[in-house]
């Protein structure tokens, strides 16, 4: 996995370096009712100190290692705590 929080599918899975910090429980609610209903939103992420933004359907929300993950249908995997926005929910330094 790259350093940065985020892995395309081909690459292995190892932890991110960096600490992880968890997200609140509710905004892990919301993105487990993203993977119910299966529609594309627009997901913005931090990576390397840049924002990057796609578009794309959540296929899981799972833990790996201590950290916190969503996969998407492309096969990219986001650390949680690098999401900026989900749709229309927006992510904070709120922690459970």
């Amino acid at each position: 996995m790259s350093t940065s929080g985020f892995e395309p599918a081909s690459e292995p899975s190892t932890p991110s370096s960096s600490p992880y910090t968890p997200i609140a429980c509710a905004l892990y609610d919301e993105l487990e009712r993203l993977v119910i209903r299966r529609e594309e939103v627009r997901i913005v992420f931090r990576d390397l100190g840049q924002e990057h933004s796609r578009t794309d359907t959540i296929a899981d929300v799972y833990s790996r290692d201590k950290q916190e993950f969503i996969k998407l249908k492309s096969g990219m995997e986001i650390r949680l705590d690098r999401l900026s926005s989900v749709g229309d929910i927006r992510f904070s330094g709120d922690h459970c």
